[in-house]
């Protein structure tokens, strides 16, 4: 069996739509596949949006009506009118009560899933094929309370693959992404990237033989297209090339995302539902030959700097980071400390950054009184270029021409494997840093000159 799992833009009304609906007619008539949906367009937005208003006590009827006719049920003959009360009975609960919770929250931004797995079935089995509505919050739980990182695998596993196990021959289940149930039965959110986890966990629980991520672009690139014009699309890239992908800018891609299929060895093959020409992009276990990859930028970050006055106050300092930060659930991208230097510098996503200066305040609060650390500082105008792939001169190449072009680098990380090099610069510097990265280490033709020539 195949997973298909298709994004909230592959699904927008109108050709989008009908796309998406022959993709699916037409990989069924090759073999048994089940169909994971996210929420429609920017339905999911338009929900967080009703829930923020509600919770100050604001109107949101316009925005509310807008979500009811990008739905566009009754065009279709799909009557969902309890759905659409259900949600205005809780919206209108909020508002009344300006409760904030999350609870309420994804209990609310779970329509966008219901609604959009109960139009993709009812317009399947209009047009004559065995199709049927799955609840995701009925095979997937929980063992975390509200928490969206807590799935239990042994659970869902179990549930899922008897789901599965009751399905007609041929039968094609059309199963909401994103959102799970606790012990409770209380709805839950699965965060960033959450219905490609849904697809990621039931091919991963049914033994499948692949998953078909279908999205609003051709694939994964060696650099983002709206940077780098030469940027080419890559057809075949392995599971541990594609974590560091993950990890390191690609939105396409998630580290949970991918996590479940490396496990069973699953390949993920990503397609465009809006331009069906185009290859697209496969990972699995084996990948293609060895070199640079992707060059990719990763915005909203912030670097943290701690000045040491001796040598004495670094002893143990890299723990202590650490510890102080995973007291907040802060989590560090990349951290630099050379023997000769006397300061530590490390990088966060940048919504963590206050949060982040804050808690290593407080825990080197006795060193900075007596002054054996001289501050800690916070920049948020700075960006991470990173290098995907091995290549013994890949950092040496860009750090030549990033510093002929005067461009320099706070930070300079390269994993000991020597698939990863990260080079931190001021964010002013993104597109043309990202250019000359990627002309040093894929070697183009096209020189800078003529790149930037005005």
């Amino acid at each position: 069996m195949k997973v298909l799992k298709f994004g909230g833009k592959s699904l927008a009304n109108g050709s989008p739509l009908n796309n998406v609906i022959e993709i699916i007619e037409e990989e069924q008539r090759h073999s048994d596949i089940a169909v994971v949906v996210s929420a429609r367009g920017n339905s999911t937005d338009l929900l967080i949006k009703m829930y923020e208003l509600t919770v100050e006590g604001k109107e949101y009827e316009q925005v509310y009506d807008a979500f009811v006719q990008l739905q566009d049920t009754t065009s279709h003959g799909l009557e969902v009118d309890e759905l659409f009360v259900e949600l205005k009975e809780i919206l209108d609960s909020v508002k009344r009560l300006k409760i904030s919770s999350d609870k309420l929250k994804d209990k609310i931004v779970s329509y966008g899933e219901l609604l959009s797995a109960r139009l993709i079935s009812h317009i399947l089995v209009a047009n004559g094929l065995n199709a049927v509505f799955v609840d995701a919050r009925n095979i997937f739980k929980t063992n975390n309370g509200l928490k969206s990182s807590g799935i239990d695998h042994l659970q869902s596993q179990g549930l899922t693959k008897a789901y599965f196990d009751s399905l007609e021959p041929g039968q094609i289940p059309i199963i909401t992404g994103f959102i799970a149930s606790n012990d409770k039965n209380e709805t839950v959110t699965l965060g960033r990237n959450g219905s490609n986890l849904s697809a990621s966990l039931i091919a991963n629980f049914i033994d499948a033989e692949e998953v078909q991520n279908w999205t609003d672009v051709n694939g994964v690139y060696t650099a983002s297209p709206k940077l780098v014009q030469q940027a080419e699309l890559i057809s075949h890239l392995s599971f541990k090339e594609a974590h560091e992908l993950a990890n390191f800018g690609t939105t396409i891609l998630h580290p949970r995302t991918i996590n479940p299929l490396m496990e069973k060895g699953i390949p993920i093959k990503i397609y465009n539902s809006i331009d069906r020409q185009k290859a697209g992009t496969i990972i699995d276990m084996d990948g293609s030959k060895k070199g640079i990859k992707v060059v990719s930028a990763i915005e909203n970050v912030a670097m943290i700097s701690i000045e040491s006055k001796d040598i004495t106050a670094r002893v143990g300092i890299s723990g202590r980071i650490f510890s102080a930060l995973g007291k907040y659930n802060v989590s560090v991208r990349l951290i630099s400390q050379a023997s000769t230097d006397l300061s530590v510098g490390f990088v966060v996503d940048s919504e963590d950054s206050e949060i982040a200066k804050n808690a290593l305040i407080e825990e080197f609060e006795t060193e900075l009184e007596n002054g054996s650390i001289l501050g800690i500082s916070l920049n948020t105008n700075v960006v991470i270029i990173a290098i995907i792939g091995r290549h013994n001169y890949a950092l040496e190449k860009a750090i030549y021409g990033l510093r002929k072009n005067k461009i320099w680098m706070y930070l300079i990380s390269n994993s000991i494997s020597g698939s990863q090099i990260s080079l931190v610069i001021d964010s002013g510097n993104l597109q043309k840093a990202v250019n000359i990265v990627y002309e040093q280490v894929f070697e183009k033709d096209k020189s800078l000159e003529e790149v930037y020539a005005t």
